[in-house]
């Protein structure tokens, strides 16, 4: 059992434009920043209610656990995972994906590494229908070291000019999502995009 504590911003949310220079800043961070490491991850949500979430989640075609989430606060989830066997896994995760298909469904490419003391950035690269979706988020070993984390204290400690420095940068003009329950894990699962009037992009509920 995990109690996982993390901030979420929203780096890039429209299915018709591409952000060529976030791109750039995601390839850089794997490519030259040490330990980075990259997984591609397909997950589908099979049961939830006001506070808990059960999910399915296949990474790299290797791994595949069910995990159980439960709200604790507005930044605290404890998270209780449970390894599958990977054949029995595969099976479970197919057979819940052709009875599904994309209505509980999302994949993504994840990109991870260790930042500063304890604090760990990924880096979520959305596909499918939800294709033009990234967001980032910020692991932290308790409450308190999160709620005083400030993206400026943060670039301090990162080389100018070097990839973490223009992500964070970047970040300092995206909107923080990590308490818009639509940007949750299991709502994004849920999700489509709807366009506007205006041309804007928003995330709407399959059910």
């Amino acid at each position: 059992m995990n109690n996982e504590i993390e901030r979420k911003w929203l780096l890039h949310f429209n299915p018709i434009c591409q952000n060529p220079k976030l791109e750039k800043l995601y390839e850089q961070i794997y490519t030259t920043v040490p330990y980075t490491k990259k997984h591609y991850i397909e997950q589908i949500y099979i049961g939830r209610d006001s506070n808990s979430e059960v999910r399915v989640r296949n990474i790299d075609c290797k791994y595949f656990e069910i995990t159980q989430k439960s709200t604790q606060s507005e930044m605290s989830r404890i998270e209780l995972n449970t390894e599958l066997d990977p054949e029995i896994g595969r099976d479970m995760f197919n057979t819940l994906r052709n009875k599904f298909g994309n209505k509980y469904y999302s994949d993504k490419h994840r990109i991870e590494v260790d930042i500063l003391d304890g604090l760990k950035l990924c880096i979520d690269e959305f596909h499918s229908d939800k294709s033009g979706l990234f967001i980032a988020e910020i692991e932290f070993p308790d409450e308190e070291t999160a709620k005083n984390f400030t993206i400026e204290n943060a670039m301090e400690s990162f080389k100018k000019n070097s990839a973490l420095y223009e992500l964070f940068e970047y970040m300092q003009h995206k909107e923080e999502i990590t308490n818009n329950y639509m940007f949750y894990n299991g709502n994004i699962c849920r999700s489509r995009f709807s366009k506007l009037y205006d041309g804007t992009y928003i995330l709407t509920l399959n059910d």
